[in-house]
């Protein structure tokens, strides 16, 4: 029998469709933290949040300390080395808006699609990156 070969993004959607959603461990910025762990090699942005909080006001509490949730997603991704891009692809992380206007952290599947962890797997949407980062070098 012929194995399916699985890619770095179908390989996390499918960890985060039986993992269950928990703050400071799996919700939608460190579950695109650990694709960049596992994706990219570099675990440096997953190690110095997880755990740091347990709930949505923690969380918030953190990025208000940080700037913002935009300027403290790009600080861990430049302080790793990954660059910013204008047009995402496949395996690209980024902060986007979702169907209910919130913003989220999320993986590009493809050209103008994401998706982000969700309380119960995930959701795929369309969307525009309001920032985004591949790693160095692609």
């Amino acid at each position: 029998m012929a194995g399916v070969l699985i890619d770095a993004v179908d390989a996390t959607l499918r960890r985060w469709a039986r993992e269950p959603f928990a703050w400071g461990e799996t919700d939608c910025a460190l579950s695109v933290f650990r694709h960049v762990a596992e994706a990219w090699g570099d675990a440096r942005a997953l190690s110095r949040w997880v755990g740091r909080y347990r709930d949505e006001p923690g969380a918030q509490s953190i990025l208000r300390g940080k700037g913002g949730p935009v300027r403290a997603f790009q600080d861990e991704l430049v302080s790793i080395g990954a660059r910013r891009v204008r047009s995402p692809q496949r395996g690209a992380v980024g902060l986007v808006r979702d169907g209910r206007d919130k913003l989220v952290a999320a993986v590009c599947l493809r050209d103008g699609w994401w998706a982000a962890r969700t309380a119960s797997g995930f959701a795929a949407f369309r969307a525009s990156a309001i920032v985004a980062f591949d790693k160095a070098g692609n």
